[in-house]
């Protein structure tokens, strides 16, 4: 029951870590990491058993440590790992690693993919082979046609699907935009992080070259 408290824990220590080492100071990094410990749903989450915590924090450490590789290529094994863990606790978060991938695929013209592909991949063949062994059919994903075939969806599901996604980023009662506000100020300071990182990296070569 305590496993999720410990987590989150882990998870507002690497926001404020990951802010230092990308040159915010110790009082903006702290304000960030309490700003999702406090102001975003990971409080509601420390206090339960659900995987969301940990893929939270699995997904932001790969992610974090992606965003690194760009100074250090070192960073790309940990990159890759935290997305695969990501990936291995929730299937359907493949679609952030494939995302992250063909960022950086865009960003470096396919260098250096195969610390983040690898991990990946054996994370898909292990899925695979376990829904094999159990269900019978590799590629019969009972993970999500089973439940959903108990959930009704009278307005077909293009519809519902949509309506999930304006619920969740919109609607007053659940939208993200208005529970998780701290997103909002993220997504805005973000061209300014990046602009700030892009200089650093500027510096750094220029030091090198000298």
């Amino acid at each position: 029951a305590m496993q999720n408290a410990a987590i989150s824990a882990a998870l507002v220590s690497l926001v404020y870590l990951l802010a230092r080492r990308l040159g915010a100071r110790a009082h903006g990094a702290a304000l960030a990491a309490l700003s999702l410990g406090l102001g975003t749903m990971l409080w509601p989450y420390a206090k339960t058993a659900w995987s969301e915590p940990a893929t939270a924090l699995c997904l932001y450490a790969g992610l974090g440590a992606l965003w690194l590789a760009q100074e250090d290529e070192r960073w790309l094994w940990p990159a890759g790992l935290g997305v695969a863990a990501t990936v291995a606790i929730r299937q359907e978060f493949a679609i952030a690693a494939v995302g992250a991938c063909l960022w950086w695929l865009v960003r470096r013209r396919g260098r250096g993919l195969v610390p983040l592909v690898l991990p990946l991949a054996a994370v898909a063949v292990a899925a695979l082979a376990y829904d094999a062994l159990r269900y019978g059919n590799a590629f019969g994903f009972p993970n999500y046609t089973l439940p959903q075939k108990k959930v009704v969806k009278a307005e077909g599901r293009v519809s519902w699907s949509l309506r999930n996604v304006y619920q969740y980023t919109l609607s007053p009662n659940q939208g993200i935009v208005w529970y998780s506000p701290v997103v909002l100020a993220g997504l805005a300071g973000m061209r300014n992080l990046e602009g700030r990182f892009a200089g650093q990296i500027v510096e750094s070569a220029v030091a090198i070259d000298e």
